[in-house]
């Protein structure tokens, strides 16, 4: 094999090696051998090469840019969304407050206006108890006479 001459000449026989590698690569010495075409030098796989590592980086740090900008983005929002909720949680805490101040002061004035109420009763049934037992049975009357009334509007 060291005895012959490529008849392409010595540059031309150096580039089929380095294009087909040594003699153990039979896929490629055949390709070679077979005068195929669609074989690539070296050269060009480790352009083609270079070239998707090229693109793979670019990409690589697209998705990269990408995604930092994604988890800023999150993080803006999330941010956002908990003082948002913070500030709706103090609105909250504070209609809640006045809400049940509202009611205890509500109910403090319906707790004496009653006592206030039972005790002029009081007075007025110890003063005038006739007027008063009147007053009740009229007040029974009226009562029952709805009463009856609601239970006939029932059975029609």
């Amino acid at each position: 094999m060291a005895d012959t001459v490529d008849p392409r000449g010595p540059l031309e026989g150096a580039e089929t090696a380095r294009t087909y590698g040594n003699d153990t690569a039979d896929d490629f010495g055949d390709a070679a051998a077979d005068g195929d075409s669609d074989g690539e030098t070296v050269v060009e796989a480790q352009d083609r090469f270079q070239g998707s590592q090229s693109r793979y980086q670019r990409v690589s740090e697209d998705v990269r840019r990408g995604a930092e900008r994604a988890r800023a983005e999150f993080q803006r929002g999330s941010e956002r969304a908990r003082e948002e909720f913070q500030r709706g949680s103090v609105r909250a805490r504070e209609g809640y407050r006045h809400v049940a101040e509202s009611a205890r002061v509500g109910y403090d004035r319906v707790r004496t206006d009653a006592g206030r109420l039972g005790g002029e009763v009081s007075v007025f049934v110890r003063e005038k108890p006739a007027q008063a037992v009147l007053i009740a049975a009229g007040v029974g009357f009226l009562l029952g006479m709805l009463m009856r009334r609601r239970d006939d509007d029932y059975e029609e």
